[in-house]
């Protein structure tokens, strides 16, 4: 049986493509939330934008026909622009169809009553209750919030006989024949282990092209003086200084060293080994509390407090390296480093 889902503004805002989200099932926007969405399009925050797109997307849709008969979307399901409806059990007293939200609820009581099976998704808890009450079904869109465990880790754990390891460290390559059964993905880090000893192992990486295994970069003198200090931070490296893998994102907990690898590799790479013409380090201007608001002096001083994480874990680098170099600010002086704000990043 088909359903219903009766979609919140909140949810259009956190995601402009939620429409497309619910396979093929009837997907009904309210006018009000239309309404409601048009007085973000003008912000130039992340509400604005999804705004303005969730416009664009509309507008390509009724290109189809009319959006309030129902337009097939590629997934097979069905969209609908609504008029706001008011229900008729609602008592003004109580239920005040003045408040938007309580339009929105309306129209999915209406909805409700022609025998089809409606759910409302919004963020709001608030409306989430009221749909409660009034023996609408309603769900939270999406999970914003995810525990680092549940993350995707990037390790996957293999169990061998102990002569597997000392094969793989003999050849430096490991072919794997059926990966459908195992599920490896592309770059994913391997730890290879004796089964109930996992001090007995070896590292690598799991490379699509050659079907296998292979050996991670070897770091024996270190980058840029530094040294990983566990198995993470070596997988990190390797991928941070692997020219075939084009995109690199650390999670992680403060100071397990993100920063301080990422700037090392980068360092390393085109520093000594001149793969690049010049490093770009950037972080986003984000205060932790109440803003402080404009800071005295010019560009460099009024950025100063906001990169200083950055300065930091370059005196360290430049402190461990035995590099002819003797500071960043040299770098920065024969334009080989940039370190600039995310804010004022252009093309």
């Amino acid at each position: 049986m088909r359903k219903t889902f009766v979609l919140d503004t909140n949810v259009l805002l956190f995601d402009p493509t939620a429409i497309f989200k619910f396979g093929k099932n009837n997907v009904y926007v309210p006018l009000v939330v239309v309404e409601e969405i048009d007085r973000f399009k003008k912000d130039q925050n992340e509400n604005g934008r999804n705004a303005r797109y969730f416009s664009r997307l509309v507008d390509d849709l009724r290109k189809q026909g009319p959006v309030t008969e129902g337009i097939e979307l590629e997934n097979g399901g069905k969209f609908f622009i609504t008029l706001d409806m008011e229900y008729a059990g609602a008592n003004k007293n109580t239920f005040d169809l003045s408040i938007n939200d309580n339009l929105i609820l309306s129209t999915a009581l209406c909805l409700n009553n022609t025998n089809e099976n409606v759910i409302l998704v919004t963020k709001d808890i608030n409306l989430r209750l009221k749909s409660d009450i009034l023996g609408i079904a309603a769900e939270d869109y999406g999970k914003k919030d995810a525990s680092l465990d549940e993350l995707y880790s990037g390790v996957f754990y293999m169990p061998v006989d102990p002569s597997v390891i000392k094969e793989f460290e003999k050849s430096r390559f490991m072919p794997i024949e059926n990966n459908e059964d195992m599920g490896l993905l592309i770059n994913q880090y391997v730890i290879i282990h004796q089964e109930g000893n996992l001090h007995h192992r070896a590292l690598g990486r799991y490379c699509h092209k050659k079907k296998g295994i292979v050996p991670l970069i070897s770091i024996r003198e270190g980058v840029w003086g530094i040294y990983p200090k566990n198995s993470e931070q070596h997988f990190a490296l390797d991928a941070l200084l692997n020219e075939d893998v084009k995109l690199v994102s650390l999670v992680g907990k403060a100071g397990t060293g993100k920063t301080l690898l990422a700037i090392a590799a980068g360092l390393e790479m085109t520093m000594n080994k001149e793969k690049f013409s010049r490093l770009l380090v950037s972080r986003p201007i984000q205060p932790m509390g109440k803003d402080l608001g404009y800071l005295p002096g010019d560009v460099n001083e009024k950025l100063g407090p906001w990169m200083q994480p950055i300065f930091d874990n370059m005196d360290f680098l430049f402190g461990q390296a035995t590099s002819a170099t003797s500071s960043y600010e040299e770098l920065i002086n024969h334009g080989l480093l940039h370190i600039e704000p995310l804010t004022y990043i252009r093309g």
